[in-house]
């Protein structure tokens, strides 16, 4: 075999000769190196799938195989697969007679055998310009596009990487298609200031929807003191409803169970003050609700869902609609309804059926101011940004900078998931939620945009700064729990896995005394809100951070309430009322004027068991579980108060009143009745030293009673047990007010940031790495914000340490070179020779700058732009990686130019498992390709690939005919109606002279209605209409060069008929007589409908009719009478390189670089090539079949094994 000469230098296997032996198929294919068995596979219909038929092991080396099976079935395609498995699949031959190797080296028919470099080590651009573009754009980009492709060849390949590194943007780099799609994923936040005038958790009146409410009960002068009374939100079935409606649901009577009717309403009243109504500007109906509601302003329709008409109280909700998701309805226009003083809002909710499992109505009504502050870029949602990191991969013109900030979010993973449940459990200052579920999706979407958009910035900046900004981003320190790392109980998550995962590598130099070290240097670092303009820019936002909370309020006592206090031992009801033999419970002892003389006196905190309260109930344990609290008091005006709030530390629930409103409640006192009975229990324990409770009292000044007249303050405080241990109730009116940089954990218009908080800082020496070169030793006592800079100085340290630059240089030659090189194979210097110079080279290059580790210099070791004789450019990374999901993606919209809308890309990237910013891991998705390439995986790639390349899919579309050079004259037509028949064929002609015709347009019609009104531009009402039922049309075109064109076509949009002729040459009719004069009538009519769609014409058979310079497109056009209402002739001609051949070579070039075999041509050209059946039929351009037949051209070959690598 020595003077055989094969096609080498791919990593792929290839049949290189097919023979007919006797009764015997003999397959000769050539196998590189690093395979452990081979299988030839055979099919009649690709679409149907593959038969492995000889299957066989290999020793990895390089060699030849041979197949060999009986001649006894027609087979239309074959091809062999390889791989690293020695695992064979069940074939019907497989013995020694079918299957034989024979190892060695094989060498390129266009070089002589001296002149052919040592294997492994030729450079590809010995392969041909080509494959060096096509490589250069598989690993920098993600792919080859024609845009790109053209663009290398035009500035050459150095000048090319010069381009991508360079920090600036040339014009040519930008893509107002990219800017156009990327515009769309973003909304602008206009900041405002929201005042709630009805929020969640106040009182309401309320009525059972078992029959008709008198018909004024949505007036303000309604007497409702006959309804019930409790907190919003209303509801059942959900387990999280304040006032929980438990008699609603319609249930059945049987033998165990008495049933219940239900009712399908409900019907609730709260009335509000509102002051300064001149400075409101902007009103919001805010609801959460299931499933329907009308809601009424002093008595007037503001708001409405899911009911049509006049609801009664047995309406039923039009549909189902679950609540969980606020909806603001803008009821600005209504502002005319508020008044000065006291309002009503008043609302039906109403569901969808006697036995619906729930229902809700959490009713707010906010006044919304906006503020003096810019408009802020927002993310719209996860899908966005997954999305965002698609387009920029498709479209971006500085690919290898989409590349990188897409390997930098890898290389730092976060879970954006994580980050949504996080922000959802945070609270207010006053304890409540501090926002919505569908809030905290939107905020842990820009959270991750951020990060992300700081890595694609500086993706090609210094390492420091990433590492440091990705240290102090909320995503990783709300992901990696760093939140919870305080100082007496360090977590060790995040100093753990930014030694082994972000900087050094797995067990690389470092030891769990360091991991431990670490944590404590990073004890204190966490997250807060701010305001945007308080945010300072990277570096000085982790260097010199934030260390006050979000929230920031200073709390004035000032009105005084005293510390003594009457209460009454909950032994029974405090003011109980006979029903019956029953004895209820009511609010008169919460009343002012109620007789308290034999209560007793204390001072606060009232309680027992923590010895830390002033009035001790040494009897309540085992005997009872509650204890009612009265404080009188006085206040001047509070409408002058900033912020008035009632401040309550409990154990173990509490339900607070004013002049005997109830105006809070703990979420341990849900669902305990209003009120609830002396000896009910809280729900759930809740410890005095926990965060206390504030009640706003803004939304209740209308409860209180000025000076002189007195105000009580009545508290019930319950046990959740008789034998608990402890019990106390601590409350206080305070004036709260806020502090400059303030801002709520659930504002809106805020930003999330990096806080250290000093006082969780450990401050005691650490030391780390200790006993090496780089030992690093922080000294104690670092006070105050100067701790901060403990753990900012490991970072820096990290970055000069010898384990990252080996680390992160091997991580890049991984992703841009080759995956034959580890930290393992480095250090034993087992990797081939070639990677470990570049290592070398990239570490040397790390270290040289300064900063140390500027990634810009270390792509240019790897990238050798200027020599390009690094491993980049040799064979051990030609081709040689498999592709990770987002790359299969994105590579191939590129190479079809498609067009991407909506947000489904992210879909189709979870599907093939790589579903960016939502992993559980921190490991990130791997860079190795073979670990993206399995049965399963390689199905969803197939089915992406059919979808994509048949149109399938409305969100990803792509066009046959432009992508492959389909060109069509800009001219436009004229136009001349014959008054006789002296013009011959003559005006069919190229010379003929038709200067005194029309004026030029694009078509010619009439229309007495308007069907085609839109449609014309030259019209000839005048001539044809109750005149001569012919038009004579020419429309001239320039061809360069006629050998350019596998197909022409024309489309027409025609009422009623044509005939058309090419340079003289009849081409094309449609009900037009068999023989034509000048004023000739079509021979049937062509409807409207089917007038205003183009309908194709295959001139291809007329392209040799076509002339180098001017031609003449000439059209008879033709109408069916004289006395008809209207007439239209549209053209558009069509042509270009669209045949089977010229797709394949398209492809060939731009994606595999010519490295398709001759069989492989000959496979995808019969495939094309070929009808429905299999017979061999000549791919036309202007068939009714051609965009199918290409498309499914297209899905083959971007199923090919050859695609999934780059």
């Amino acid at each position: 075999m020595g003077s055989t000469t094969l096609r080498a230098g791919s990593t792929e296997p290839f049949i290189y000769s097919t023979e007919l032996r006797g009764e015997h198929v003999i397959i000769s294919v050539h196998v590189p190196a690093g395979h452990m068995s081979a299988v030839l596979e055979i099919s009649n219909d690709v679409v149907s799938g593959w038969q492995p038929i000889v299957a066989g092991k290999l020793s990895g080396e390089e060699g030849l195989v041979t197949f060999t099976f009986p001649d006894n079935q027609p087979i239309r395609f074959m091809r062999v697969k390889a791989g690293p498995s020695t695992e064979l699949p069940k074939v019907p031959f497989s013995e020694a007679d079918h299957f034989s190797t024979e190892p060695g080296f094989y060498v390129f028919p266009e070089h002589e055998d001296g002149k052919v470099p040592p294997f492994g080590l030729n450079p590809v651009w010995s392969l041909g310009q080509a494959k060096k573009i096509g490589h250069l754009l598989n690993r920098i980009a993600y792919g080859p596009s024609l845009v790109d492709v053209t663009k290398v060849e035009e500035l050459g390949i150095e000048w090319y990487i010069e381009s991508q590194l360079n920090p600036a943007t040339a014009d040519w780099q930008r893509s107002p298609r990219q800017i156009q799609k990327e515009a769309e994923l973003f909304y602008y936040h206009e900041p405002t200031s929201d005042e709630f005038h009805v929020e969640e958790g106040e009182t309401w009146r309320y009525f059972k929807g078992t029959r008709q409410p008198p018909a004024n009960w949505k007036t303000i002068n309604f007497d409702d003191s006959q309804w019930e009374k409790g907190p919003s939100g209303f509801g059942y079935g959900d387990n999280d409803d304040m006032t929980e409606l438990k008699d609603m649901r319609f249930y059945e009577k049987t033998a165990e169970d008495p049933g219940q009717p239900g009712y399908l309403s409900l019907f609730i009243r709260r009335s509000f003050q509102v002051r300064n109504l001149s400075e409101i500007k902007e009103l919001i109906f805010r609801v959460d609700y299931d499933d329907g509601f009308i809601a009424y302003l002093n008595g007037r329709e503001i708001a409405r869902a899911n009911l049509e008409g006049v609801a009664r109280y047995n309406t039923k909700a039009m549909k189902g609609h679950e609540a969980g998701d606020p909806k603001d309805f803008e009821v600005t226009d209504k502002l005319n309804l508020l008044k000065e003083g006291s309002n009503m809002l008043a609302i039906q909710v109403h569901n969808v059926e006697l036995t619906s499992n729930d229902l809700t109505m959490i009713p707010m009504l906010v006044q919304r101011t906006k503020l003096d502050s810019p408009p802020v870029k927002r993310i719209k949602n996860i899908d966005s940004l997954q999305q965002l990191i698609h387009l920029r991969g498709i479209y971006s013109r500085r690919q290898l900078q989409a590349v990188l900030g897409e390997f930098w979010e890898n290389h730092f993973t976060t879970d954006y998931d994580k980050l949504v449940e996080y922000i959802e459990d945070l609270e207010n200052s006053d304890g409540r939620n501090a926002m919505s579920e569908k809030q905290a999706k939107q905020e842990a979407a820009q959270i991750e945009w951020q990060e992300y958009e700081f890595f694609h910035d500086n993706a090609l900046g210094n390492f420091g700064d990433l590492l440091l900004h990705s240290a102090t981003s909320p995503s990783m320190l709300i992901y990696l729990d760093n939140v919870l790392n305080e100082k007496k109980k360090p977590n060790e998550n995040y100093a753990r896995e930014i030694l082994e995962l972000f900087g050094f590598g797995v067990d690389n130099r470092y030891n769990q005394d360091d991991i431990e070290e670490l944590a404590k240097a990073f004890t204190g670092w966490n997250v807060r809100k701010a305001w945007p303009a308080d945010v300072k820019p990277f570096p000085n936002s982790a260097r010199v951070p934030f260390t006050e909370e979000s929230a920031q309020y200073e709390d004035d006592n000032k009105l005084k309430t005293g510390r003594v206090w009457r209460y009454f031992k909950g032994n029974k009801e405090p003011s109980p009322k006979k029903v019956g033999q029953d004895m209820i419970a009511t609010l008169d002892w919460t009343l002012p004027g109620f007789n308290e003389s034999k209560w007793s006196r204390g001072t606060v905190s009232i309680g027992y068991g923590d010895n830390d309260d002033k009035t001790t109930l040494g009897d309540m344990r085992n005997q009872y579980t509650s204890v009612y609290l009265r404080h009188t008091f006085a206040i001047e005006d509070p409408y002058e108060m900033d912020n008035l709030m009632l401040h309550v530390e409990y154990d173990d629930g509490f339900i607070a009143y004013l002049n005997g409103e109830e105006i809070g409640r703990s979420e341990t006192m849900n669902f305990t009745g209003s009120p609830p009975p002396f000896d009910a229990e809280a729900n759930a324990g809740h410890e005095v030293t926990a965060k206390p409770m504030l009640i706003n009292l803004k939304d209740n000044f209308q409860l209180f009673k000025k000076s002189p007249e007195q105000n009580v303050l009545a508290i019930q405080v319950h046990n959740t047990t008789k034998n608990s241990s402890d019990l106390s109730i601590r409350p206080t009116l305070i004036e709260r007010k806020t502090l400059p940089g303030s801002i709520e954990n659930g504002d809106p218009n805020g930003v999330w940031t990096f806080r250290f908080i000093p006082e969780q800082h450990h401050n005691g020496s650490k030391t780390l790495f200790k006993g090496t070169k780089q030992q690093h030793r922080i000294r104690a006592n670092q006070r105050g914000v100067n701790g901060v800079r403990e753990a900012i100085s490991v970072i820096d340290k990290m970055v000069t340490h010898p384990s990252t630059s080996e680390f992160i240089c091997q991580k890049l030659i991984n992703k841009f070179v080759s995956d034959e090189i580890s930290l393992t194979t480095y250090h034993s210097r087992t990797a081939s020779p070639e990677l470990l110079t570049l290592m070398d080279r990239a570490i040397e290059a790390w270290h040289a700058t300064k900063p140390t580790g500027n990634i810009d210099k270390v792509m240019r070791v790897i990238l050798d732009p200027e020599k390009q004789q690094s491993s980049f450019w040799q064979d051990i990374g030609y081709r040689g990686k498999i592709k990770t999901p987002i790359e299969y993606i994105n590579s191939s919209i590129r190479a079809l130019d498609g067009d991407v809308t909506g947000t489904k890309l992210p879909d189709y990237n979870s599907d093939l498992g790589m579903e960016l910013f939502v992993r559980d891991d921190p490991d990130g998705y791997s860079e190795k390709g073979s670990d993206w390439m399995d049965t399963s995986s390689l199905l969803e790639r197939m089915t992406f690939a059919q979808k994509m390349a048949g149109n399938a899919d409305n969100y990803v579309e792509w066009d046959a005919e432009t992508l492959f050079s389909e060109r069509g004259p800009d001219t436009k037509i004229r136009y001349h109606i014959p008054p006789d028949g002296s013009l011959n064929l003559d005006w069919t002609k190229v010379d003929f002279n038709d200067a005194g015709w029309s004026p030029t347009g694009f078509s010619v019609g009439y229309d007495t209605n308007t069907s085609y009104t839109e449609l014309i531009d030259l019209d000839v009402e005048a001539g044809m209409n109750n005149g001569n039922t012919s038009v004579y049309i020419r429309l001239p075109f320039l061809v360069e060069d006629p050998s350019q064109f596998d197909y022409l076509r024309l489309d027409m949009m025609y009422d009623d008929g044509f005939v058309a002729y090419l340079n003289g040459v009849k081409v094309a009719y449609a009900n037009a007589p068999d023989t034509l004069d000048w004023n000739s009538k079509a021979t049937a009519g062509h409807t409207d409908s089917e007038a205003v769609q183009y309908q194709a014409f295959s001139l291809s058979k007329h392209i040799r009719s076509l002339k180098k310079g001017k031609n003449i497109l000439s059209i008879q056009g033709l109408n069916v009478s004289n006395t008809s209402s209207d007439f239209l002739i549209q053209p558009r001609l069509r042509g270009g390189l669209g045949g089977g051949e010229s797709i394949v070579n398209y492809f060939d070039r731009l994606l595999f670089q010519e490295s398709l075999s001759g069989e492989q041509r000959e496979i995808l050209l019969n495939f094309v090539n070929s009808n429905m059946v299999g017979r061999p039929k000549k791919l036309d351009p202007a068939s009714s079949t051609y965009l199918q037949q290409v498309q499914e051209l297209v899905g083959l070959i971007l199923s090919m094994p050859q695609w999934q690598f780059q």
